[in-house]
Parts: C-alpha cells; structure tokens; sequence
C-alpha cells in the first residue's frame, strides 16, 4: 500500500511499508530526512521518467508538511491523540521511564517478535528487545517488514549497491544480484532488476530458491496478500502516471492497469480511480454488481481521498481505551497516556521528539536527543 496525495496530485508509490506508519510524527518525519531515501528507491533510468518521479517526490514534500501540521491540530476523538490539555498527570498514575534500549541509534524499525533493524554508524544490523545484536552492522540497508512469527525469517538487505537475501543466522539465502529486493510474503517476493530492453528497473516476483516464477515486466510490484493477490504497476510515458491492477500468484492478471489505487476488502478488491467512480471485482477478476455495502465503501473512498493520511490514522486508533497510546503537546513533544472511564491519565510524561504505538509485549520506539531507542511501557514499581 502507498500514500495517495490528492494534494498537487502528487504520488509516492515506492516507500515500503508506508501502511505501517503508527504515528503523526513517523509520517511528518519521511520528509525532508527520509527523501534521500525514497529517491533512492524510485530506481535508475531514463531521464525523463526519472525527473517525472523525482518532481512528484519535490512537490509531495511541501505537501506531507502542510499536512502533518494539519494533523496536529486535529482533536483527540478524530485521530486517537490527546493534547496536554486533556492528559492529567498524576504521579500515582504515571509509570517509571525504563528504556528496554537505550537511545543510541540513528533509525529503527520494527521487523517482527520484538526485533528491530537498526542503523548505527550508517550501517544497518538487527538486534532483538535486550540490545543484543543478532545480524551484525554490516549492511547498507535492512528492509522492514513484518515477518510474522515465522522461524523461517529471510531478510532482505543490501550491501554495496546490490540487494540479496539473508537469514537469522546472517547467512546469504539468495545472493547480491537484485537492484531492489522486498520481503517474502506467500512464498514470493518482488525483485527489481536491470535488464537490456529498459532503461529502468523492472519488477517480478522469485521464489526462496531465487527462480523468477512471474517474469520482471512490471515498474512496481507489491507484496502478495492472504489471498494470493498483489498489486503491480506500469508507468505510462504519454500520460506520465503509473496505473495499478492485479495479479495471481501464477502471473494472470486479475484487475488490468487502469486504477489510481487498488484497495483490498475481505470480500472483494476495489479499483480506485482518484474522483471518479471505483469499480469492484471478486478475486477472480469478474467485476461485481455494487450492493449498498459496496456503495458505503465507495463513499468512504471518496472521503479518504479528501483526509489522507488523517483516515489512516483515525481508522487505527478509532476505539483504543485502556490501552497506551502516543501523544503529543503542542510543542510537538511526545508521551504516553492512557484512557480510562474516569480520564486520560499520563503514563510517561512528553519528552520524546517522536513516540510510536506501544506493541503486544508492551513497548514502544521513541526517539529522544535525535536517537532511537526502545521503552518499556509494562506494568512497573517505582
């Protein structure tokens, strides 16, 4: 899933993982520090095509400020996030700062049973909730993603400009021969790679034993779903837009490349057209009749397209209680309360320049004096 903009029409499709953004502050943060790196994975090639990108990327920055600033005016029951107006602070309510890690490196991203990649002295490694380091920092980049619980963990990660795959034993699975390289998801995952018939990378899917089992032809292709469906993009020159559809995980092609966006349902999958109707197809392709949940969906569509990222992250945290949650004052500074019938009551008080949601053992990134680290947001004495 990407970040729709309809503000300059601007489009970032090629950040990973941007669903995953848990926080305000995650998302006004991508830019400008993370446009390097967007850039980065924008691809090389023509320089046309290129510079289309690369101006997109340019304008959505203005854009992601503006927004982030409209977010942080929005109140607590729309996004989940409370001021200090609304945050009391009892000392017999608060818990004691314990840091789980200690804030000491440059960018951290969660990858699954309480491992984090990690980038310190711009390199990036992996260690687990005790700062123990289990993949060394070795490596120019470390993919986030979520990998589930599986013991069968493959990362992918690059290394002198090429990407390869590695496991929790920091052995090469697959070697550094792709361009650009995504997590295993169903059992494939999508590659990029140079070849002679174009100027930019093109996209397919391997296997674990490094196989193509869907042929690099595709300017995007994203992770598959449960149900062995995943979004590709071709980008058309004339019109200079990339339009997405679907395909199986034998290569056939569900939805063609029309849409502005694909949304997946549990019942159904949504071709987006940005201000126009959307179409809905089962996932065989066979396009459907629109019942009224199906309208209600649509509407919905065509009010995200007006709040992105706002619905994103009312959506997550419509109906938290009783749980930690991130927030922030309007100095921009980040803590921790929780809600409770009688209140919202400080947990851990703002100190942090950026704090995200706390996960299912009870921590949370945080990152204090431009550092990351890791608190510990159990249940503690003191």
């Amino acid at each position: 899933m990407g970040l729709l903009s309809t503000l300059g029409k601007a489009t970032i499709k090629a950040v990973k993982n941007l669903d995953k953004i848990d926080t305000v502050t995650e998302l006004s943060n991508i830019v400008p520090d993370k446009l390097d790196q967007i850039k980065k994975m924008v691809g090389k090639g023509h320089d046309m095509v290129q510079q289309h990108r690369i101006n997109k990327l340019n304008k959505l920055q203005d854009s992601i400020m503006d927004l982030s600033n409209q977010l942080s005016k929005l109140n607590a029951k729309q996004a989940g996030y409370e001021y200090e107006s609304k945050v009391q602070i009892l000392e017999e309510k608060k818990l004691t700062l314990v840091y789980a890690i200690p804030p000491q490196y440059d960018s951290m991203s969660p990858i699954g049973n309480n491992m984090f990649s990690a980038q310190l002295n711009n390199k990036w490694g992996i260690i687990d909730i005790n700062n123990q380091i289990i993949i060394p920092f070795e490596y120019d980049f470390i993919l986030a993603a979520d990998y589930g619980g599986s013991d069968d963990y493959i990362f992918p990660v690059e290394k002198d400009g090429s990407w390869g795959y590695i496991n929790m034993k920091n052995e090469i699975v697959l070697d550094f021969t792709f361009s650009d390289a995504d997590a295993f998801q169903q059992g494939l995952a999508s590659v990029g790679v140079n070849t002679e018939k174009s100027e930019t990378l093109v996209y397919g899917y391997i296997d674990k034993t490094g196989e193509f089992v869907i042929p690099a032809k595709y300017d995007y292709a994203f992770p598959f779903t449960q149900n062995n469906c995943a979004t590709v993009g071709v980008y058309d020159v004339c019109k200079e837009e990339t339009f997405y559809g679907v395909i199986n995980s034998s290569g056939a092609i569900v939805v063609n490349c029309r849409y502005d966006n694909i949304r997946y349902e549990p019942e159904y999958i949504v071709g987006v057209h940005i201000g126009k109707s959307s179409d809905f197809y089962d996932y065989k392709g066979i396009p459907l009749t629109l019942t009224d949940e199906m309208k209600e969906k649509e509407e919905e569509i065509k009010k995200e397209e007006n709040m992105m990222p706002q619905a994103i992250i009312c959506k997550r945290n419509k109906g938290v209680k009783d749980k930690i949650i991130p927030y922030f004052t309007s100095d921009r500074i980040c803590g921790y309360f929780i809600e409770t019938d009688s209140g919202c009551f400080c947990k851990i008080e703002p100190v942090f320049e950026e704090a995200y949601n706390v996960n299912k053992w009870g921590y949370a990134r945080v990152k204090f004096n431009g550092l990351y680290g890791v608190i510990n947001l159990n249940e503690q004495e003191g």
